[in-house]
């Protein structure tokens, strides 16, 4: 299959290990009961996808180093091509989103491989390019609101089945969030969100006002964005 494939570690000059590929062994065998490949129609870029390469996560047990060479590509979108026996909330030819938890088999691929805990169903408004570059910055953003004790609890209440462990808020992608009714109220009052018109900031801001319903979120960004960061849902801007 075609792959934009990373051949190794190089600190010096990281997007020298990069190749695109005809030919690159397509994943075939599913590594578990519940593996999904998915056929990507668009993949995220990322700083991760640079950082494995430029040896930044070679000495960090909490990002496993991929077995090169490797397609890079931590976020996508695509179809269900084929599930294990014991996936349940998904059938070939679904339209999916997904986040990695390793790299062997990244985005960056025509086939790209999952667990089924990693995927999420794709909006069928939402475009696929719009699709591959949500679950990073989407659940990156959600993490850091469920830092506050207040907002983690208001989450667990509206998403009992991702409440379980400290971990939810990455497994975040596995279902639908369920917004509180309108005009119920929040359990906090006001939220500043730095750097409001990145990818983070800007899932921040819709979700610290149109999910967790808060009064007054203020965001920070340059005099440029000022009308895109109200537009998702800012009521003050600086």
């Amino acid at each position: 299959m075609r792959a934009y494939v990373a051949k190794g570690i190089n600190s010096a000059d990281p997007l020298s290990v990069f190749s695109y590929r005809l030919d690159h062994p397509e994943p075939t065998v599913l590594a578990t009961d519940t593996t999904v490949l998915v056929h990507i129609a668009y993949a995220g870029v990322n700083p991760a996808d640079l950082q494995y390469v430029n040896g930044q996560y070679e000495h960090a047990p909490a990002h496993p180093m991929p077995r090169f060479p490797a397609p890079m590509g931590v976020e996508g979108a695509g179809v269900v091509a084929r599930v294990g026996s014991e996936v349940s909330r998904f059938k070939p030819g679904d339209h999916v989103l997904g986040l990695h938890r390793r790299l062997d088999e990244g985005t960056f691929a025509e086939i790209a491989s999952f667990e089924e805990d990693e995927l999420a169903l794709k909006p069928p408004a939402v475009c696929w390019q719009v699709a591959a570059a949500t679950p990073v910055a989407g659940v990156t953003a959600l993490s850091a609101l469920l830092c506050c004790k207040a907002l983690k609890a208001a989450y667990e209440e509206k998403a009992p089945a991702h409440s379980h462990s400290e971990s939810t808020a990455c497994n975040a992608a596995a279902g639908p969030l369920r917004p509180a009714a309108a005009g119920a109220p929040s359990p906090v009052k006001s939220v500043l969100i730095l750097g409001a018109s990145g990818g983070v900031g800007s899932f921040s801001v819709l979700l610290a006002k149109h999910f967790f319903h808060i009064p007054l979120v203020l965001a920070t960004c340059s005099a440029k964005n000022v009308q895109y960061v109200q537009q998702l849902g800012a009521d003050v801007t600086i």
